[in-house]
């Protein structure tokens, strides 16, 4: 060693830092599979806590009738798999969708922000079922065809939380968000 120079006795971290990111990197199957991985692990949403997280918004149509606009974004940051008013008292109106052109399937808006029915005035306690793949859901969909009757949903309901399924039944209280 020369005069004047010393060494550390361990490596700096800022030198490490890039080493074992690299080796990360290297070790992970293919990044496809390592982030698939990582989602799937994630079911961190209830249905308890959906209770909190779904906001609506309820302005009149008509004398008999009100638009009730459901929102989900806000349950985990983005769209949630499907939402559906389980009731044949609800008419879809709209489908904020990450689907292109956001359509309904029967009551159904897949891949949804938000979603809007028209609904009796006098309707005040709205059935939904909700999916998502981060779900432990509380409703059984073991009858195989999709509808809101008993064992089924309003669309597919598998995934890997929870030991039912990964949909939700909620009834809302409107009374809680606007105009009756």
């Amino acid at each position: 060693m020369s005069a004047g120079v010393s060494m550390p006795s361990r490596p700096s971290p800022l030198l490490l830092a890039p080493l074992l990111a690299a080796l990360l990197l290297v070790s992970a199957p293919s990044s496809t599979a390592f982030s698939r991985r990582l989602f799937q692990s994630t079911c961190d949403l209830t249905c308890s806590r959906l209770e909190s997280c779904i906001t609506a918004t309820c302005s009149p149509v008509d004398a008999g009738s009100k638009l009730v606009t459901l929102d989900v974004s806000g349950c985990k940051g983005n769209y949630v798999s499907w939402v559906c008013c389980a009731s044949a008292s609800c008419t879809p109106r709209t489908c904020n969708s990450n689907v292109a052109g956001g359509q309904f399937s029967g009551t159904t808006c897949n891949e949804a922000y938000s979603a809007a029915y028209v609904v009796p005035i006098g309707f005040m306690m709205m059935p939904i079922q909700l999916h998502d793949g981060r779900l432990a859901g509380n409703r059984t969909c073991g009858n195989g065809s999709n509808g809101y009757g008993p064992g089924q949903c309003c669309a597919g309901g598998s995934g890997n939380c929870g030991t039912i399924s990964n949909v939700c039944d909620l009834t809302l209280d409107l009374s809680r968000f606007g105009p009756r």
